[in-house]
């Protein structure tokens, strides 16, 4: 099966089929054309051949009648007609038994005319010297030198007529060869044209099915794994396409078996691991409280270190349950009527101690706007972008919000004065447990812009961040369609 033939040996089968085919019918039509070209030099030659025997029966004609002038005037023109035309007859003799020594055939054919015009030749040279010694030779008188030269001349006729014959009807039979074996080329040419598209098809329909087909198998596959449904059977066959299905395969159950790990690390850390947290915090807030009795200095030191650790694996855990619910597709979205000033409101209030807590100033510009979102998700969205800007703002700098909108869409920003973010990570901060500095994980976990960019793709936004002047604040933005939608459940992201 092609299935079993690698790539590399699909590839020479692709290419060498087609040239040897080409190779076959190159060289067969090679052949023919050279029997064609053979077939038309074998016909110039016989037209050639015909052409000089026919120049030979009036080479002696003529020669006879300049003989016979000659009788009769006794003129030397006529003389010197008649020994031009002897000496035309001999070089015509010389050139058609140079034609036919080629061929034993016409050699035999020509032997007949050969020696019946050496005999024309004779008696021609004996009227002559008949006549050179006084005696008249003329048609209108049959003596016997008359009589020779006429029943010569009618042999020799005879002869020239008959190689003729054989020499058209050789012709003939070339001109035949030559008609069947142009059909011949015409058709190989017909069928090398239907037996090459024929050939193409065939191969390009083995190549579809043995790899092109394979392949969207596997591309298919891809789509189904991210979509979450299960993969087509492993493909058969030795090659490399199903060697990559079987990794592809192997991949998928590891990466299944993985997802169940996940969600069992999840329920672990939800159900084992933060409710004991969240205890420990309510003790370390009581003792840093004084309400269970009052501690030393470095007694209350320690134990508010240690509750702000622990709030900080409390907040770790949040947010990783909050990734996982949007990975899953199962974050809640809940779309209602939003007030931009509403949500500034509900900042301030969520994170208005933590900033006195870094003095930090917290300004936002009163706005009216409207729109359809929802607000608790905004809220979250706000409270992370505002909470980093505190962390990296100087003490006494201010950090600002405002909202700006046009008919599809709002865009809200929030500006700090701190360090501002390098061009080259102001992409990948958004990414989790992606930071702008190593040193910075004391600071948070990496997850909060991971989450703001969640929430906000989620409402079919965007978000990033501008820094006019690195070293003098950052400007975080997000937009939000005027009317937002909620992506149905199976384009949720995986």
């Amino acid at each position: 099966m092609l299935g079993d033939l690698k790539l590399a040996h699909k590839a020479v089968l692709l290419v060498l089929v087609p040239a040897v085919f080409e190779l076959v019918f190159g060289c067969a039509l090679f052949v023919l054309l050279r029997q064609a070209e053979s077939n038309i030099l074998r016909e110039a030659h016989a037209n050639t051949v015909i052409a000089s025997a026919n120049n030979l029966i009036k080479s002696f004609g003529d020669a006879s009648t300049a003989l016979f002038a000659y009788s009769a005037t006794g003129s030397d023109l006529a003389l010197e007609r008649y020994e031009k035309l002897d000496q035309s007859i001999n070089q015509r003799l010389l050139v058609l038994q140079l034609l036919v020594d080629a061929d034993e055939q016409e050699r035999k054919a020509y032997a007949p005319v050969r020696a019946a015009a050496e005999t024309g030749l004779g008696l021609l040279d004996q009227s002559r010297d008949s006549v050179n010694r006084g005696i008249s030779v003329s048609a209108d008188t049959l003596t016997p030198e008359v009589t020779d030269i006429i029943e010569g001349l009618a042999s020799l006729t005879q002869r020239i007529h008959d190689f003729i014959i054989h020499e058209q009807g050789s012709a003939e039979s070339v001109s035949e060869a030559q008609s069947n074996s142009r059909q011949i080329i015409f058709g190989l040419i017909a069928a090398g044209m239907v037996g090459g598209v024929a050939l193409a098809v065939g191969l390009a329909s083995l190549f579809h099915k043995g790899t092109t087909l394979r392949l969207n198998v596997l591309m298919d596959n891809i789509r189904r794994l991210a979509r979450q449904q299960p993969l087509h059977p492993p493909l058969r066959g030795s090659d490399e396409l199903h060697e990559l299905d079987n990794v592809f395969h192997q991949m998928t159950d590891d990466l299944a078996e993985a997802n169940r790990s996940k969600k069992e690390l999840m329920s672990m850390v939800t159900h084992d691991l933060r409710t004991p947290l969240m205890t420990v915090q309510m003790t370390l807030s009581m003792l840093n409280s004084d309400i269970l009795g009052e501690l030393p200095g470095a007694a209350k030191k320690q134990v508010s270190g240690a509750e702000s650790s622990v709030q900080r694996l409390i907040s770790l855990i949040n947010d990783l349950l909050d990734i996982e619910k949007m990975e899953a597709g199962k974050l809640q979205i809940n779309i209602d009527d939003v007030m931009v000033q509403d949500l500034f409101e509900r900042t301030l209030v969520a994170i208005g101690e933590f900033a006195k807590y870094h003095e930090v100033t917290l300004h936002f510009e009163p706005s009216e706007i409207e729109f359809r979102a929802d607000g608790d998700r905004l809220v979250q969205v706000l409270v992370n972008l505002v909470s980093n800007a505190i962390k990296f703002s100087p003490p006494k700098g201010t950090i600002r919000m405002w909202a700006v909108h046009n008919e599809k869409e709002v865009q809200i920003f929030v500006s700090d004065e701190g360090r501002g973010v390098p061009e080259e990570l102001r992409t990948a901060i958004f990414e989790r447990f992606k930071q702008v500095d190593q040193s910075d994980s004391h600071k948070g976990t990496g997850l909060g812009l991971a989450i703001c960019k969640m929430i906000v793709d989620s409402h079919g936004g965007e978000i990033g961040v501008q820094v006019p002047e690195l070293g003098k604040g950052s400007e975080f933005w997000f937009t939000v369609p005027q009317e937002a939608v909620v992506p149905a459940p199976d384009s949720q992201p995986a």
